[in-house]
């Protein structure tokens, strides 16, 4: 409920792992068990699979977002690096979807329940069950969450994908498909600028003056309103900075639409 008073709730920073607040308890990952593989013939107390850590449970956040109303239009979605486990999102008290999984990042569209030019409430909802884990799984929202802004025509989340189908000493093909969406209700013309970049050296590739442009396409495309569509691109690299262990040369791919 968005009105719900949340003033005694604890205040933390996003990673955090609730479970390690403890207490320890080997209780929580006891088992009584044979170990065949160990040539045992009797059950015996097994304890600390999960660190002893209570991690089983259920565990909530909250956080309030100012969303400027020069934001109407646009599509506003929630990314989780990481949310242990069975995660469900609600903005303004509006169930915006569900990710069981905790292992994977995940993105859960907001736009439908966002109230523009006010204050929203966004919250989450996490539950690790019991015996659902062989090792400690972590406990709360461990890795980064972010609020992310695109316009109606945008490439969907994790929507770029490489491969290398030929590749040699002279000359390599990548091939890069961009999946976009459009989620106005026009029929929309764009462009599709897609850049290959090289790394000169891997040590420092936060300088720009360490960069080369390897490839570039641009490729028009029109869109219905609700569609989703690939586009794939074909490039050829000229003799190509193999990647090894001892020459971990980089290539990044920066997509762009126009």
């Amino acid at each position: 409920k968005p009105d719900f008073d949340d003033s005694q709730w604890e205040t933390v920073t996003v990673p955090h792992d609730w479970a390690i607040a403890g207490p320890f308890d080997e209780n929580i990952d006891a088992q009584v068990t044979t170990v065949v593989e160990d040539g045992e013939k009797k059950p015996a107390m097994r304890t600390g699979r999960t660190g002893a850590l209570p991690h089983i449970g259920v565990g909530w956040y909250r956080r309030k977002i100012d969303i400027p109303e020069s934001w109407k239009g646009d599509n506003i979605s929630v990314e989780f690096d990481g949310a242990m486990s069975h995660a469900k999102v609600y903005m303004n008290g509006q169930f915006a979807g569900e990710w069981p999984y905790g292992y994977a990042s995940f993105s859960i569209d907001v736009t439908p329940f966002v109230k523009f030019g006010e204050e929203n409430v966004l919250a989450v909802r996490l539950e690790n069950l019991p015996e659902s884990s062989r090792w400690y799984p972590g406990a709360g929202l461990y890795r980064e969450v972010r609020l992310v802004r695109k316009p109606p025509v945008h490439i969907v989340y994790n929507g770029v994908s490489i491969t290398t189908p030929d590749i040699a000493e002279g000359k390599g093909t990548v091939v890069v498909n961009t999946t976009v969406t459009n989620t106005s209700n026009k029929k929309s013309t764009r462009k599709l600028d897609t850049l290959i970049i090289s790394v000169n050296n891997y040590t420092t590739i936060n300088e720009p003056d360490f960069f080369d442009l390897a490839g570039q396409a641009n490729q028009a495309f029109t869109i219905e309103p609700g569609e989703i569509k690939t586009i794939t691109q074909t490039f050829t690299i000229k003799n190509p900075k193999l990647w090894s262990p001892k020459t971990p040369n980089l290539y990044f791919v920066s997509s762009n639409i126009d």
